[in-house]
């Protein structure tokens, strides 16, 4: 991926299918040590001014599908709100190298926490199962239907 960020390796997916990752997401600020808050108390302080999302990489690759971005955060780092977040990917391999890197979207560099990845497979709709139910029990309508003649 060449930023930081994590990386997993998955086996056993079934290539054409589309996949869920559902995960926490949240905004942990930077630290900034050079900042001064006052001349008299010079001390490192944590700050929240970007917004930024995490994004996908398939096998390395950047896919371009983002979490929802997270806007910034305000308050010391205890009070650091965790959001659930998903990213929907469809696999093009049975084995995929799954990856999340940050990106900053708008403001100053931040660190991004991420946590609780689960992965599942994103089912059909139930519509359509309807439809197809509807669409083959009109099949016998169209029936060639026998002429019968009579003098």
């Amino acid at each position: 991926m060449g930023k930081e960020g994590l990386q997993q390796t998955l086996f056993g997916l079934e290539p054409g299918t589309s996949y869920r990752l559902d995960f926490y997401q949240s905004n942990l600020g930077i630290h900034a040590d050079n900042l001064v808050v006052s001349q008299f108390e010079p001390f490192p302080v944590w700050d929240w001014n970007a917004y930024a999302a995490w994004e996908l990489y398939l096998d390395g690759v950047a896919t371009g599908l983002y979490s929802q971005v997270l806007a910034p955060e305000t308050g010391p780092l205890p009070n650091n709100t965790w959001f659930p977040a998903h990213i929907i990917f469809t696999a093009s391999s049975s084995v995929h190298a799954i990856g999340f890197a940050p990106q900053v979207m708008l403001g100053d560099n931040t660190f991004l926490g991420i946590d609780g990845i689960r992965i599942s497979v994103v089912p059909i709709p139930a519509g359509i199962w309807l439809f197809c139910t509807a669409l083959l029990s009109l099949l016998p309508a169209y029936r060639k239907q026998a002429l019968i003649v009579s003098d």
